[in-house]
């Protein structure tokens, strides 16, 4: 199958890998897979899987129980699907610290600073402390997470579902980020829901166990519900399922949602001060 043979020109190979709870159940185990230079390779799974604990694994911030994973990538960034919003540094500050921990030459390392501030507009945001930040710290927070892993233009990228909590523009910058990294050769790895990107494999994680495709599993893409909202409710962007959010031209909002998750976005729209115009599948 795709990925799964071609050890020596791999930019990361496991072999037997397995990872327990403590000493209680296995999350997953015996997985083997080799992943090539240029790819990207989504991952699937449902709640309670393994996927998150499997991407730290892949990306060298857990260690395995069992098996070994052998990464050929000379920089390898990992995005965390959580990220501390409590940060007591600005995002450059805390940016700089970061270059400087991973060797990074100091011109070298302001540069690449300036252009992801730019690239993704943090604006005088850039300067403040994140943890005293009015408004979305999330948001701020979520950016923050993605530009230290692009930092160092990595050539191995995991990310953890990082279009969750993000607007519709922060997908956009990072879908062109990561198609730029994949077309130069870096592998890349994730999990959750990016219609930017058209994945080379998937690999979804059921039982412990992992399988590789090369189509989705689920389909060419989950089902979408489109949700027109009115009146004047709070943010919607940070809940599962969330796909993007646009102004209606009669007022309102429009939300899109994949399709498992419409009720339960909808659930909380209400809740969060919302009426429901109408909701249709998207064709």
């Amino acid at each position: 199958m795709p990925g799964m043979d071609g050890t020596a020109s791999a930019a990361l190979s496991a072999s037997g890998v397995g990872l327990r709870v403590g000493s209680g159940r296995w999350l997953f185990r015996d997985l083997t897979l080799n992943l090539m230079p240029g790819e990207i390779v989504r991952v699937l799974g449902g709640s309670g899987s393994g996927v998150s604990s499997l991407l730290a694994v892949l990306a060298g911030v857990r260690e395995p129980t069992r098996g070994t994973v052998r990464r050929r990538a000379p920089a390898v960034s990992f995005v965390p699907q959580h990220f501390p919003e409590r940060l007591p540094l600005s995002p450059e500050s805390y940016l700089a610290w970061v270059g400087r921990i991973r060797g990074m030459r100091s011109d070298v390392r302001e540069l690449r600073i300036r252009q992801l501030v730019r690239t993704f507009e943090l604006g005088v945001e850039s300067s403040q402390r994140v943890d005293l930040v009015t408004g979305n710290r999330e948001q701020l927070a979520r950016r923050v997470a993605i530009m230290q892993a692009l930092l160092d233009e990595p050539s191995l990228l995991v990310l953890d579902d990082p279009w969750n909590s993000t607007d519709g523009h922060l997908r956009e910058v990072l879908g062109r980020q990561i198609l730029e990294l994949a077309e130069a050769g870096c592998l890349v790895i994730y999990s959750g829901f990016a219609p930017a990107l058209q994945p080379t494999q998937y690999l979804s994680l059921t039982g412990g166990r992992l399988r590789s495709t090369e189509h989705d599993p689920l389909g060419e893409q989950p089902s979408l519900m489109r949700l027109e909202l009115t009146g004047t409710g709070s943010e919607l962007t940070g809940l599962a399922g969330f796909v993007s959010q646009q102004k209606h031209p009669r007022g309102g909002v429009v939300v899109t949602v994949e399709a498992g998750h419409s009720d339960e976005l909808l659930a909380r729209a209400l809740q969060a001060g919302w009426s429901v115009r109408r909701v249709e599948p998207v064709q």
